[in-house]
């Protein structure tokens, strides 16, 4: 456990450092307004209840046993860090589907949903958000357009690679079983007999069992078997200003799996550096909140037209 802590104090703060760009929020419960440059501008409301907890999950043997368990620690991440990280998203995604829009950034202080069973938590926490916006003055949010909420999320099961029962952000660490980079035949395979050639094939199989795609951190693809996944569960939700109902929710699970096979390390956890685990929390977490705006009907851009196969038009159907 005190090792998982000491993992989770190092992430944090490169991930602290890492989230640098500029931009500023007050303390829970804030608000910051900026307006862009623009004639009548669309004006959103943005905000971030995540929380404040960050996970680490580690998977372990059972004594040798065939199966396997999880080892789970969470640490609370300083100076309302995770809520700025996803209120950079937002607003990264909002200024590019609507240039010159005014934005209102708000960091809420959810209540805390570890008595709530996991399947309520999502409601749970956005009604919180509604009756905290409800309790603010009509007149605070007559002229927002739409507002824009960015929550964790919970999922029961395993996803991609990764531990079940994963919520808002947080690593996962695989260090069971050491995977091979190698390919399956040398340079000399040409010359090797047909049954030499099926045992190379059969051993590259189950060495490859399990093995997941990866990058490096120097950007390359790789398939290992031990990797650290920063992982980004969140769902975005979409409220009237009027009447702060719900009009659309997008989930997203996205995660990162990071190995390094020239490392020299044999704690799996530290064979990346935390500086570029942090990067790739942070540019995961961009792209899972753009990924849900973009995806939504709700964000406020215009209704797109397709246009489908051209066609002649019959002289009686252009009668009628």
């Amino acid at each position: 456990m005190f090792q998982l802590k000491l993992i989770a104090a190092l992430f944090i703060g490169g991930l602290a450092a890492g989230s640098a760009t500029g931009q500023t929020v007050d303390g829970p419960g804030t608000e910051v307004t900026r307006v862009a440059a623009a004639a009548k501008p669309r004006t959103f409301a943005l905000i971030a209840a995540v929380g404040d907890q960050f996970t680490i999950v580690f998977e372990q043997d059972m004594g040798g046993s065939l199966r396997t368990g999880y080892k789970r620690t969470t640490v609370t991440a300083p100076d309302n860090l995770l809520n700025v990280l996803a209120l950079q998203g937002l607003d990264k995604v909002v200024q590019q589907l609507h240039p010159g829009s005014r934005r209102t950034y708000m960091t809420l202080d959810i209540a805390p949903t570890a008595n709530v069973r996991p399947a309520f938590r999502e409601a749970k926490m956005i009604s919180d958000v509604q009756a905290r916006l409800g309790a603010m003055p009509v007149e605070q949010r007559q002229d927002w357009d739409l507002i824009l909420v960015a929550t964790s999320s919970w999922v029961r099961n395993d996803l991609d690679g990764l531990a079940d029962k994963l919520e808002g952000f947080g690593v996962f660490i695989q260090p069971l079983v050491g995977g091979s980079f190698s390919f399956p035949t040398g340079p000399n395979s040409g010359s090797k007999s047909p049954d030499s050639l099926k045992n190379d094939l059969i051993e590259y199989n189950f060495a490859n069992q399990h093995k997941e795609d990866a990058i490096t951190p120097n950007n390359k693809a790789v398939r290992s078997k031990t990797y650290v996944a920063p992982y980004s569960y969140i769902k975005v939700w979409m409220l009237d200003p009027k009447t702060l109902a719900v009009i659309d929710e997008q989930k997203r699970f996205q995660n990162r799996k990071l190995a390094d096979p020239l490392s020299d390390s044999l704690d799996i956890a530290h064979s990346v550096s935390k500086e570029f685990m942090a990067q790739q929390m942070v540019a995961l977490i961009d792209d899972t909140i753009r990924s849900a705006v973009v995806q939504s009907k709700k964000n406020g851009t215009r209704a797109a037209v397709e246009i489908g196969d051209i066609r002649e038009k019959k002289q009686e159907e252009t009668r009628k």
